[in-house]
């Protein structure tokens, strides 16, 4: 299971907790055991898309990608690398049937979808257009 701990719990001043990390919330809240998994991995997915944003200029990865996507927006390379973090994560869940990403045209199927299945629909990476360069 993937771990992302957004660091410990801390006390406000009226002794509530100001915040707490994912796996905490995730144990008390969270309905199963697969819901839990696959919130992480998309938890840890952001995480490496931050980090992508951060080196993105230092590693030659700025600026368009030469595509188009469905929405008839032009795509970054960090809208691509995005995109395939988010699959990289999601690959092997239990009971993620598929991914559908504003990035693609298709459907990423993993397998047939079954009762119960989820199906994750998300925007990858939404930058303003002034962070290109």
């Amino acid at each position: 299971m993937i771990k992302a701990d957004l660091g410990p719990v801390q006390s406000g001043h009226d002794g509530s907790p100001a915040f707490e990390s994912l796996d905490r919330y995730l144990a008390r809240e969270a309905d199963g055991p697969e819901l839990v998994d696959l919130l992480e991995r998309i938890a840890h997915a952001c995480a490496r898309i931050a980090h992508l944003i951060t080196i993105a200029a230092f590693a030659g990865r700025h600026g368009t990608a030469g595509q188009i996507n469905p929405q008839g927006e032009e795509q970054t390379q960090l809208d691509v690398l995005a995109d395939l973090e988010f699959q990289k994560a999601c690959e092997g869940h239990t009971t993620l049937a598929g991914l559908i990403s504003e990035e693609r045209d298709d459907i990423v199927w993993h397998r047939s979808p079954r009762q119960c299945d989820f199906v994750l629909s998300f925007d990858p990476l939404d930058l303003p257009s002034y962070l290109i360069f």
